[in-house]
């Protein structure tokens, strides 16, 4: 069906975890909508892309160099299809390894192993309106320089993930950061069988100055009910310094959404999510989506949005960079798009 196809090639484009021929491959995403977005007490109607996935080229290649040993390489290289344009930097994953009876070992930069965990569960785990990016994993480590990553063989629909991230090692230093800005671990156990997917992951990293780390853990699952409809949930609990110049965080966030399918071709998806700071409300909000979905093929998708953020206190979580709200405000958007998978 139209769904588990989109969900197989998603899963295969963002965490690369497909690997069906040989030799080198292009793939990607081209992703544009028009929104009508509400923040700083204005409503702005524009142009933007990847609404739904990141507009990426993917280049991939593989070698078979025995019946049980290959070598990988991937580079994803980002660009915004409104204005043709790339981000800074231009790359997000960007990696080179070997995959075999031990497993598979990568070595550049990637997304850390808690990225690829939740993004598992997230209707638009790269695109702009993700709320579980925009407000519980807002401050989290997400793509990574300098990282080494192991995934373990599968035993009984079990999987160890673990990623080491070495820092920045005097890459682009700001004044009074530290090298080890980044540095740190992201490690996960997984259990994957039939409509059941679940998975906790333990983060530990160092932050930008001296005395700012932060540490995460995340429980993340999913099922599908008859391969129809799909429920997904994730608790998040951290603590830490997250970001210069603020006191010591510590809280708890949760996450639950699904997928419902109307028709073959019509996809409702739904997630809500809440985050809760101790110590008053200046990091509490609560993160709405709700999107609907429709298959003109198995590659192309046009697709209508709705998402909210209710910030409280003096909380800013916002839906765009380039548009956030004052403190406490609340901000909404409206999105009208395509997305072409090649």
């Amino acid at each position: 069906m139209y769904k588990k196809a989109c969900t197989a090639l998603a899963l295969a484009q963002c965490a690369g975890a497909s690997w069906a021929q040989t030799g080198p491959t292009l793939s990607g995403f081209v992703d544009s909508y028009v929104e009508s977005i509400r923040a700083q007490n204005t409503t702005t109607q524009r142009l933007q892309s990847g609404g739904l996935q990141t507009s990426r080229f993917v280049f991939r290649d593989v070698e078979k160099i025995t019946d049980t040993l290959e070598a990988q390489a991937v580079l994803e290289w980002r660009l915004r299809v409104n204005n043709g344009t790339t981000p800074v930097p231009p790359a997000r994953d960007a990696y080179v390894g070997l995959k075999g009876e031990f497993g598979r070992l990568l070595l550049g930069r990637m997304r850390v192993t808690s990225a690829t965990t939740y993004g598992r569960i997230d209707p638009t785990y790269t695109g702009n309106y993700s709320v579980i990016t925009n407000v519980i994993a807002s401050y989290e480590r997400w793509l990574e320089n300098n990282t080494v990553k192991y995934e373990s063989p599968k035993w009984q629909g079990f999987q160890v993930i673990s990623s080491l991230s070495l820092g920045k090692q005097g890459e682009n230093l700001q004044p009074g950061e530290r090298p080890k800005s980044g540095q740190g671990t992201s490690t996960g156990l997984r259990y994957s069988t039939g409509p059941w997917f679940a998975s906790v992951v333990y983060d530990n990293f160092n932050n930008a100055r001296p005395g700012e780390g932060m540490q995460d853990v995340w429980l993340v699952g999913e099922y599908w009910i008859r391969g129809e409809y799909k429920i997904t949930a994730a608790l998040h609990r951290y603590s830490g310094v997250y970001t210069s110049g603020k006191p010591s965080q510590q809280g708890f966030d949760w996450q639950i959404g699904g997928r419902y399918s109307i028709t073959p071709a019509n996809e409702l998806v739904v997630s809500l999510v809440n985050r809760n700071e101790a110590g008053g409300s200046n990091g509490d909000a609560t993160g709405l989506y709700v999107g609907i979905e429709h298959s003109l093929s198995k590659r192309t998708r046009l697709y209508a949005s709705y998402a909210r953020i209710n910030n409280r206190g003096n909380s800013r979580y916002a839906l765009a960079f380039d548009m956030v709200p004052m403190p406490g405000e609340n901000t909404s958007a409206v999105a009208l798009g395509i997305s072409h998978a090649f």
